[in-house]
């Protein structure tokens, strides 16, 4: 079924199951950032939710198509686990947009996992988004 979500849907639909994954999580980007989300009241980066997911046992592969500007490689460096069982592709080629989550559900749209595709930006700072 295709829906068109709004900008904030595409923060709570479809960040808030990441967090609940139990045993595997695909994701394929053409661009990641320094992305935040929130974890109860917390803001974390993006990379502390997937890091953790990883020390669950959670097997969690990203695809993306360019290297990630030096706020992320800050955040990524923090999470030794990320280096270590993250797999990591990196293909200038893609650009498609998809999270597949415990391979029963999948998120198929528009949005980067940027802060303005799919984050925490205000409602003015968001783009237009489809999934």
């Amino acid at each position: 079924m295709l829906s068109f979500i709004s900008n904030s849907a595409h923060y709570k639909d479809v960040l808030s199951r990441v967090q609940s994954v139990k045993h595997m999580l695909w994701i394929g980007t053409a661009d990641i950032k320094d992305l935040y989300v929130e974890v109860g009241k917390q803001k974390k980066p993006f990379l502390a939710v997937l890091a953790g997911l990883i020390r669950r046992g959670v097997e969690v592969r990203l695809i993306h198509a360019k290297e990630p500007g030096p706020n992320f490689r800050e955040d990524f460096d923090k999470y030794p686990v990320l280096y270590d069982r993250l797999e990591r592709v990196l293909c200038p080629r893609v650009h498609f947009k998809m999270l597949v989550f415990d391979g029963k559900e999948v998120y198929i749209g528009s949005a980067n996992l940027t802060g303005a595709g799919i984050g925490m930006k205000t409602d003015k700072k968001r783009n237009f988004e489809a999934g």
